[in-house]
């Protein structure tokens, strides 16, 4: 049975790293909507990191954004099984440009939903983490968390996947 699952978000990425760097700082105190844009500590590093990279071209990427439930887990569960279900599905692990691109465009984001990219975790001083996107009150946020194997995940978060271009 194949299921077809809709996009949720369409972003376009590619390699202006300066720009992308650039509309990330300039917006961690823009107001907007009565929004503020905030970044951890983590998460900058990450975008600091030589392992963070962009796609070489302009690459218009679609997104799927899916439950812990709809992958098919209860419980706790390491990050590749969600990864391999991910596979299962049909999705494909995001570019790790998603994490900042989303957050600069995703402000409508309700408070209580919690995200985390499917990606492959940035390494970074010892660190591998893979980006989120929470919502405290007014304060939208880009944070960074352990992407370890050892890991396990639980339903906290919903996941971003990336649709195969077709």
């Amino acid at each position: 049975m194949n299921i077809q699952y809709p996009i949720w978000k369409t972003l376009d990425l590619g390699p202006d790293y300066d720009e992308l760097v650039k509309s990330v700082n300039d917006s961690v105190f823009m107001q907007n909507q009565g929004l503020k844009i905030d970044i951890s500590e983590n998460a900058r590093n990450a975008l600091r990191a030589p392992a963070f990279s962009l796609l070489p071209r302009h690459t218009r990427v679609n997104l799927i954004g899916v439950s812990f439930s709809t992958l098919g887990f209860k419980g706790k569960v390491p990050l590749e099984q969600i990864f391999l279900r991910a596979q299962e599905l049909g999705f494909i692990k995001c570019p790790p440009e998603t994490g900042p691109k989303l957050r600069l465009e995703y402000l409508n984001q309700p408070k209580g939903l919690r995200l985390v990219v499917g990606m492959e975790p940035v390494s970074f001083g010892g660190y591998r983490d893979m980006f989120t996107l929470d919502r405290e009150g007014q304060t939208l946020w880009l944070r960074a968390v352990c992407g370890n194997s050892t890991v396990l995940w639980d339903d906290e978060f919903e996941w971003i996947f990336a649709l195969p271009n077709k």
